[in-house]
């Protein structure tokens, strides 16, 4: 399943702006979602205020500091990748897209660049490095997440296992790498894995970049 081939666009010319692509058939994992704060039910009531507080804030005003914080994140992951050695090169592996969710950062594979080993779940050493910068950018954000995995379209020879389950256990995988790197598990909304249903490049099923992993960061109303 893992066969190289393949090129990629750079980290911040990548960036793209569009609607996220119609939902394709998957295998969802649900994860916790955050119980709502009741100030009357055990919860702190400083907290329960400050919910009632943001409540009362214009959907433009949300909107505005969901792009900033976005607009922040970019600009943490594109400075550590640069200011790291031993992830510089792999600066052109992350993409950022504005959908109608929020913002999505993908983390693409290239011909000689896998972030798992063949058939498997396990992230390479670069990768995992990789996938905890994007973490700790996230860390500074309260906002919630999404973690959706792709194979390509090479048949995956594992018995029982194919592309559905082995892109659902790299989404989880994902979602283990962040919660090590200090992401609040109440955060995640959705973590599912999509086989090679939303291709990144749609004209070659084959193309190493349609193995990857999309982590988007929802805007406050999601």
């Amino acid at each position: 399943q893992m066969k190289n081939s393949g090129g990629s666009n750079g980290i911040m010319g990548g960036r793209s702006m569009q609607s996220e692509e119609g939902a394709a058939p998957h295998a969802a994992q649900t994860g916790p979602r955050p119980t709502a704060v009741n100030g009357g039910n055990g919860g702190d009531p400083a907290d329960a205020k400050t919910a009632s507080q943001d409540k009362q804030v214009s959907p433009g005003k949300r909107r505005a500091a969901d792009e900033a914080r976005f607009r922040m994140v970019e600009r943490i992951i594109a400075a550590r990748l640069a200011g790291d050695p031993t992830l510089k090169g792999l600066k052109d592996q992350i993409r950022f897209v504005r959908t109608h969710d929020g913002m999505r950062i993908d983390m693409v594979e290239r011909a000689d660049f896998s972030m798992f080993g063949m058939g498997n779940s396990v992230f390479s050493p670069e990768a995992l490095a990789m996938v905890h910068t994007v973490a700790r950018a996230v860390d500074g954000t309260p906002n919630r997440l999404t973690v959706r995995g792709h194979t390509d379209s090479h048949a995956y020879a594992g018995g029982s296992a194919n592309n559905w389950t082995l892109s659902s256990a790299r989404a989880d995988a994902t979602r283990r790498a962040f919660s090590a790197s200090g992401i609040d598990e109440t955060r995640f909304r959705r973590i599912e894995g999509v086989a090679d249903t939303d291709p990144f490049n749609p004209d070659d099923r084959a193309d190493p970049r349609n193995r990857r992993i999309s982590v988007t960061l929802l805007f406050s109303n999601a």
